[in-house]
Formats: structure tokens, sequence, C-alpha cells
């Protein structure tokens, strides 16, 4: 989900920002200079509303979306009352006791065109174009607007007509979390970690791959060895992982480590994830005091071995106790308590 503005020239006073109730919400003292002002949102929070209340003013519009461009140019003499609003699939436009000049136009995706021109004196306009979006999940896309006044008097406002999603809707819309749960999850896991779930699925880039072959749970397709890559799972996934967290499995063996992480509702094989590995020495002799860092490295995925494999080389490192702290993000985080042999072998001991 996204909301911003983009200011090229802005010359005026920003008045207000609306209470969190309302998406967003910018009032401008028209009376200080002419405002030229640009603001993006998407379908989750759109219509945009656009209200120009002045005296002897000129007013020109920009609104557009995958589905239309409209255009608005009005030149009024004494009062000027003008309300717009632009959605994904539809713009209207309506104007109070005009005196002046109106020019309306648009196009829409499929080539047609409206145009309205209009001058001298008249009563109460409005415009509407509805396009074929209507009726379509236009949450995910974007509606941008642009504003130009210059006028004696008065003010500008431009705002989301709609509050935004609560917490359930985005959940449903982006992660595809049943309406209804996020109270349950909050309960379940807390706050904070269904925060940091939705903080590492909101960063992960992937695309779901599921239609090539998917396995219980959404994650995307199997090659040979039986394992999904990271990077192919969609941020709905991402957020169940992140939330439930990943299983593993592995040993230890001739000093060298193999781990194998495991999706936490079908026990798939994940591969390609960011895994730091940390070695401790846990008594270093004097003068060092505390925990001693041996090692610190990327833990990598072996593709011909099919799990993550790490050799230990213990070279230099003293005889004695040791812990390997496993590290994967938000995700998983444990340690492996080892010793190193007086013959500088890793072998595991109980902790």
């Amino acid at each position: 989900m996204k909301r911003f503005l983009a200011l090229g020239t802005l010359v005026g006073t920003l008045l207000a920002l609306a209470p969190s109730t309302i998406a967003m919400k910018y009032t401008f003292d028209l009376s200080k200079g002419p405002v030229a002002f640009s603001y993006t949102t998407i379908g989750a929070y759109n219509p945009i509303e656009i209200t120009i209340v002045g005296k002897n003013g000129v007013a020109q519009t920009w609104l557009a979306s995958d589905y239309y461009q409209s255009q608005t140019l009005l030149e009024a003499m004494n009062e000027l009352l003008m309300r717009q609003h632009g959605a994904v699939p539809w713009v209207d436009l309506h104007v109070e006791s005009l005196t002046g000049k109106l020019s309306f136009q648009a196009s829409t995706q499929d080539g047609a065109q409206v145009r309205v021109e209009m001058q001298g004196a008249q009563g109460n306009i409005t415009v509407r174009l509805e396009t074929s979006g209507v009726g379509e999940d236009t949450s995910e896309k974007e509606v941008h607007a642009t504003v130009r006044v210059h006028a004696e008097d008065g003010q500008l406002t431009v705002k989301d007509s709609s509050p935004s999603p609560e917490g359930d809707t985005v959940l449903g819309q982006k992660y595809r979390v049943p309406p209804g749960q996020l109270s349950q999850l909050l309960d379940q896991f807390g706050r904070s970690r269904v925060m940091n779930a939705l903080e590492t699925a909101g960063n992960h880039n992937g695309v779901s791959l599921a239609q090539n072959g998917a396995v219980a749970g959404g994650a995307a397709s199997i090659p040979a060895d039986g394992s999904v890559s990271f990077s192919d799972l969609s941020p709905g996934e991402v957020f169940r992982i992140s939330l439930w967290g990943l299983k593993y499995q592995g040993y230890l063996r001739d000093s060298t480590l193999y781990m194998r992480l495991l999706h936490p509702a079908n026990g798939v094989s994940i591969r390609d994830m960011r895994v730091i590995l940390t070695v401790v020495e846990l008594e270093p002799p004097e003068p060092l005091h505390g925990p001693h860092i041996v090692l610190w490295d990327v833990f990598p995925y072996d593709y011909q071995a099919g799990c993550y494999l790490y050799h230990l080389n213990s070279t230099g490192w003293r005889p004695g106790a040791y812990e390997v702290y496993i590290d994967v993000g938000k995700i998983l985080n444990f340690k492996l308590p080892i010793t190193i042999t007086d013959w500088h072998q890793v072998v595991a001991r109980r902790g």
C-alpha cells in the first residue's frame, strides 16, 4: 500500500493535516499565492477529493489512472466553488454557479473521449465519467492528481475521501489472512511478532510461482532436490513463515555443519535464505574477557548437497567449549553447542 505526494512547485501555506481517521488531508491558503500540488494514492484509499473555494481564480486539475486521463480548466469571475473526485475507474466534476469559462476533457484506455466546453454564466454543472473498470478490484491500482490554482482569496483542500483500511483489510488484501483473524494473531503471537512478520513480508520482493506446481501452503514450484527458493515465495507466504517460524534439521559430521530450513506447514525445504553463522568461544584466556567471536560468515546453500553446508576450519582456535549461532533474520535464531578437541576436530556437545 502506498500514498505519497510529489511536490513540483508549491507556493502557499499548509494550514492543517487531518487526524488519522482520514487517510490524508492538505489545505492551502490561496491568499498567500499560487499553489501547485501533486498527489498519488491507491484504490484502497481513493477517491481523491479536490475542493477549491475562492474568488476571481484560475484552476487546473489533472486526474489519471490505468483507465482514464482527464484535464479540467476553470476560469471564474467572482465566487469560485469547484469540487472534483478521482477514483481508479471513474472521475467526476461539480461546479456551482459558474461565471466564466470551463473546459473538461477526458479519454479512456479503450480510446473513448469526452469533452465539455462552457462559457458565460451557468448554474450548477456536474460531469461524471465511468470506465469499464467499475466493479473490478482496484485496491492495488493508483490514481494520480495534480492541481494548480491561482486566486485572489480562498483555499484549496486535497484529501482522500475514504478512511485508511483497517489492519484486517490490509492483511486480507496483501497477505490473504481471513477477515477478523488479526486480533487472534495478536493474541496468539503478540503485537511485536506480528509487526515483525508484516515488516519482513513487506520487504520481500518475491513472486509466487505456485502455478508451476504448487505445494500445500502456497510454496513455489519444487525442483528435483525437493526444495523451494525463498525468493520465489509470495509476500503472503513469507508473512506466514515469519509468524509461525521455520523448522530446521541438521547434524555435524567431520567438522562440517549440514542444515535444512523447513516450511512450518508442510516441511518443504527452503533454500536461498540469507543465513549468518557466528562461532563464539565461551571461555577465552586472559586478557580476553567474556565470549570471544572467532568466526562470522554467510552460511550458504549447497545445491549439490541439497542443504545449507559449512565446513568449520578450526585451525588457530583454542580447544574448549564454543557455541554456533545461526541467524535467519527476524524469522529464526538458534544456537548449537560444540567443542574443539585437542586435535582440532569440531564435535557436538550437550548444552
